[in-house]
C-alpha cells in the first residue's frame, strides 16, 4: 500500500474534512470502513515520523 497513492491521499483529505461522514466517504470511494481507517492510519504514521502533532 503506497501512502502517496492518489486514492489514499483523497481518502485522507475527505476524512480530515469533518463535513463528510464516514459512510459518505466509503460510498464515494467504494471502500469499507476498515479500509478507510487503514488509509487514515497511514497518514497518522507519516505525521508522527515527520514530527507533526495534531494539537
Amino acid at each position: 500500500m503506497n501512502p502517496k497513492s492518489p486514492r489514499i491521499v483523497l481518502a485522507q483529505k475527505l476524512f480530515r474534512d469533518k463535513s463528510n461522514s464516514i459512510d459518505d466517504i466509503c460510498d464515494t470511494l467504494k471502500i469499507s470502513r476498515t479500509t478507510l481507517y487503514k488509509y487514515v492510519s497511514l497518514q497518522n504514521i507519516k505525521d508522527k515520523r515527520a514530527g507533526k502533532t495534531s494539537e
